[in-house]
């Protein structure tokens, strides 16, 4: 359960009488692995971020306090994690994602006092380019639908939908490129135009 404080020093926590808004966060802490992460908001993300901080360090996260937790700094960090993030509504796991890849990476020698720590732009970049890495696409992996649409552009080749369909197509058409009359290479044009990187294919088997 993460603790409430004041932004004035108060040297007994329990004389703060919690309001209902915060009573309702503090039962979110304990719930909130058993909502589903479609339903997650940023007043989930910052729960489960007080529940994560528990399991890491052994104690609880000091909240600043405010009339609503809503209200608060850490809520509107958590809002601003999700934007970079690129996590719309009904995606709630990939920021959960997140979260547990920065606890399980974090090195520092003490417990991070804001929630700051986990909302700098270095420590989101770095988790991005790291799952960029470790997601290349295979010849099972489903083209973007940026791709899609331009392929579809093509009516004889709109059954492409994979990259190991892109591939073959390729591969096909440099054996016998007469045969396409051209189109590999306006297909090609476009897709790089769309920001497609032909060295994915290059280096797919």
């Amino acid at each position: 359960m993460a603790v409430i404080t004041k932004k004035t020093k108060i040297k007994d926590q329990s004389l703060i009488k919690l309001s209902p808004q915060y009573q309702k966060l503090h039962q979110l802490i304990d719930a909130v692995d058993i909502i589903p992460m479609n339903d997650w908001t940023s007043m989930h993300y910052l729960a489960y971020i007080c529940r994560k901080y528990k399991e890491k360090f052994g104690i609880d996260y000091m909240l600043t306090y405010e009339a609503a937790p809503s209200k608060s700094y850490e809520y509107k960090l958590t809002s601003k994690m999700a934007l970079m993030l690129g996590a719309k509504a009904c995606e709630g796991e990939k920021v959960r994602i997140y979260i547990d890849w920065f606890f399980e990476n974090y090195d520092g020698k003490k417990p991070f006092r804001s929630v700051n720590a986990i909302t700098k732009p270095d420590a989101v970049l770095k988790y991005l380019e790291q799952k960029t890495k470790n997601t290349k696409p295979t010849i099972y992996t489903k083209l973007p639908q940026a791709y899609v649409d331009v392929i579809e552009k093509f009516s004889s080749i709109a059954y492409i939908k994979t990259y190991g369909d892109l591939l073959y197509f390729k591969k096909a058409a440099e054996c016998d490129p007469e045969a396409y009359n051209g189109t590999f290479g306006r297909l090609f044009v476009l897709l790089v135009e769309a920001g497609f990187q032909m060295d994915i294919l290059n280096n797919m088997q």
